[in-house]
This record gives C-alpha cells, sequence and structure tokens, in this order.
C-alpha cells in the first residue's frame, strides 16, 4: 500500500483507486499496444514495396527489371522477416521487464485534476504526480487503461484491481485527457 499519507480533504476530493502488480501479462498488453503502430507502419511498408515492384516489372523499362526485383523480393522477404525479429525482440522486452521490475507493484490515485502513482519494486521505491493534461493518450483494452506519459511510455492500470471508482476514474480521464481511445477485443 502507499506509504504516502492523504489529508481528509484529499481523501475527499479521491476519485478511486488502483493496485496494479506488474506481471508477465502486464507487459505482454503493455507491448500489444505500444508495438501496433509500427507494425501497421512496417505492413504499409510492405503493400507499398510490393506495389512499387509490381508496377515498376509491368510498367517499367527492360533496365529496371533488376530494380522491380530488388522491391519484390523486399516486400516478400524482408518486411516479413523484420515483423518476426519485432515480436521476437517485443518477446525478450518482457522478459527483461519481468527480471528487473521483481514484484513490481503501483498504487494509483486518481483525483479530479491528477493521477498520483506510487511504484515500488525490488529495485526501485517512489512517487510522482501527473496531471491528466500532461498524459499525451491513454488507451482503454478489455483489461487495462495504458496511461501514456510519453508518445512510446505508458503506465499500465489494470481495470479489475480497482479499489474504488472504476467507472469514475475513467469518465475523469475521457473527460480531461486529450486524446481516450478505446481498443476492445471480442472475447
Amino acid at each position: 500500500m502507499d506509504e504516502s499519507i492523504l489529508t481528509n480533504q484529499e481523501t475527499s476530493q479521491m476519485v478511486g483507486e488502483n493496485r496494479t502488480e506488474y506481471v508477465v501479462d502486464t507487459y505482454v498488453a503493455l507491448n500489444e499496444v505500444t508495438s501496433k503502430p509500427a507494425i501497421c507502419i512496417l505492413f504499409g511498408g510492405m503493400i507499398l514495396t510490393i506495389l512499387s515492384g509490381l508496377i515498376i516489372l509491368f510498367f517499367g523499362k527492360e533496365e529496371n527489371l533488376i530494380l522491380a526485383i530488388t522491391m519484390l523480393a523486399m516486400g516478400l522477404i524482408f518486411f516479413p522477416l523484420m515483423y518476426f525479429i519485432i515480436k521476437r525482440s517485443l518477446k525478450k522486452a518482457v522478459e527483461t521487464n519481468v527480471k528487473i521490475n521483481k514484484n513490481a507493484v503501483l498504487h494509483f490515485q486518481f483525483f479530479n485534476e491528477k493521477v498520483h502513482v506510487y511504484a515500488k519494486s525490488d529495485t526501485q521505491d517512489g512517487a510522482s504526480d501527473f496531471e491528466y493534461s500532461t498524459l499525451s493518450k491513454v488507451i482503454e483494452t478489455n483489461g487495462y487503461l495504458f496511461l501514456f506519459i510519453q508518445p512510446t511510455v505508458a503506465l499500465c492500470v489494470n481495470k479489475n484491481a480497482f479499489l474504488s471508482g472504476k467507472d469514475e476514474v475513467i469518465e475523469v480521464l475521457k473527460s480531461k485527457v486529450r486524446k481516450f481511445k478505446t481498443m476492445q477485443k471480442n472475447k
């Protein structure tokens, strides 16, 4: 539990409270959300490269044949290979995060204007306040709220670990954060 002491006034202003244990599933969910844009860009690059290769192959001159074949080969071999390399590196990142942040627990206290985060693990112990206006975006999935403090750095809030006020917190985040996105998966 958070070692910081709240005054009665602060407690009355609290919208909700959450205690999220960072486990393997937490890091996997975070990697899925943060890697999605990179994978979309990679897929788009693959499609553009293949289309460019086909256009050059069918409509280009004979001296452009090597360029067309190179582009097709890159689109069909290099980009899919990069997808698997990214997936493998994400898996290694999960393993590394689990080792580094053993027994990590984040205690979130949501107020009307800010969120207070107290982090404790085997390697760290500290607290920070984040005003909602400083969050770049929030992504909601079935199991988590991801509070992005930078474009690629997020805090994971397990939606099943709320001690109080889950619905109120979601409403406050929707109203206070510039970009709130819902990415619900069908169960």
